[in-house]
């Protein structure tokens, strides 16, 4: 095959691969939107659960990772998704959700912070600082720019990942600090010589206890990352009966 026909080639598998993806990522923005919008203390996860399924069946879609969901962020500061509670929503209670959504085999991730009563003004501005971190990480991603580049160009006062999401498993190539599996994945890319590559979906990540965190999906342009995901980034504040 001549190299015209295999770009030819490799565009037609990049368009079919956006598609698939941005897909299966509206299936999880409208999962979490109904979440959001159904949010209340004292709600039981099994609801939150039932929402997330049923609002992705009808994407023809499926939640994954559904034992783990939603995280309760601790006072103790531990990794969030160490502080796995599955206990009812509580009032003055930052929790999130990072779940993966598969749909026709292709994937998409997500993660968001929600709160019930009334936001912290204290609160508001960390998560704030957060989303910069999250824009500073995206702009240091370049297609063809090796990981370590890349780790190099990013803040690392807090923890982050930048990781390939598609049609692959293992989500490579992936760049970040956030776990030794991430460095572990870093550096495996970098030996291997793996790069972000124009038209591809890349997520990046910030997860930063009690300061809150992001998760959003990217598409790789010739001249960097541009955000792809639409669901609002800041806190998403459930006021309760009486807020």
């Amino acid at each position: 095959m001549a190299r015209g026909e295999r770009q030819e080639k490799w565009e037609e598998k990049d368009e079919a691969e956006y598609e698939n993806v941005t897909a299966a990522m509206e299936a999880m923005e409208e999962a979490y939107r109904a979440v959001f919008a159904a949010a209340r203390e004292e709600m039981p996860i099994e609801e939150i659960d039932t929402i997330l399924m049923k609002t992705a069946q009808a994407f023809d879609a499926e939640v994954l990772r559904m034992d783990c969901n939603p995280f309760v962020v601790s006072p103790d500061e531990a990794p969030p998704k160490l502080g796995l509670t599955r206990a009812p929503l509580k009032r003055n209670a930052f929790w999130g959700m990072d779940h993966q959504v598969r749909r026709k085999g292709y994937f998409a991730d997500l993660g968001r912070y929600g709160y019930i009563g009334d936001l912290p003004d204290s609160l508001a501005e960390k998560h704030s600082r957060v989303l910069a971190r999250q824009e500073l990480v995206a702009a240091a991603v370049l297609p063809g720019r090796s990981m370590k580049e890349i780790f190099r160009s990013c803040p690392h006062e807090m923890p982050f990942e930048v990781h390939r999401i598609g049609r692959q498993p293992n989500m490579l190539p992936m760049c970040g600090n956030a776990t030794r599996g991430v460095l572990e994945a870093m550096e495996r890319s970098e030996r291997e010589g793996l790069v972000f590559e124009v038209g591809q979906v890349v997520c990046v990540e910030v997860w930063a206890g009690l300061s809150g965190g992001i998760e959003d999906m990217y598409l790789v342009e010739p001249a960097g990352l541009v955000r792809i995901s639409t669901l609002p980034r800041g806190i998403h504040v459930v006021r309760g009966a009486d807020g």
